[in-house]
C-alpha cells in the first residue's frame, strides 16, 4: 500500500502544471492507496505567490475522472497566514 502525505506539493506549483502533477502521482500510485491532501483558500486578490488557492471546486475538477474518490475530511480557519490575510486549510482524503 502507497501511502501519501501532500501538505503543500499540489498547492505549491503553477496553476497550469496541476493537472499534469495529478495524472503523474496517480500514475506511481499502488492499488489501494491512501492519500492525504492539504489545500488552503483564501481570497486570490490578497495574495498571488504560493502556496495557491484551491477551493474545493477546483480540487473536485482535478481529480474527477481519474479513478481517485475524493472525501473532504476537515478544515481548520479562517486564521491569520504569513502568506495570505487569512485562509483556511482543508484536508482531503483520496482513495482508489
Amino acid at each position: 500500500m502507497d501511502i501519501v502525505w501532500d501538505r503543500g506539493a499540489l498547492s505549491s506549483i503553477d496553476v497550469e502544471l496541476r493537472e499534469r502533477y495529478v495524472t503523474l502521482m496517480k500514475s506511481l500510485l499502488s492499488p489501494n492507496f491512501s492519500y492525504a491532501l492539504w489545500t488552503i483558500v483564501y481570497d486570490d486578490s490578497t495574495y498571488e505567490g504560493f502556496p495557491k488557492n484551491m477551493p474545493e471546486a477546483v480540487v473536485r475538477e482535478l481529480f474527477a475522472g481519474k479513478g481517485m474518490k475524493l472525501r473532504f475530511i476537515d478544515s481548520e480557519g479562517p486564521r491569520p497566514r504569513s502568506y495570505t490575510e487569512a485562509g483556511t486549510v482543508h484536508v482531503w482524503h483520496l482513495t482508489e
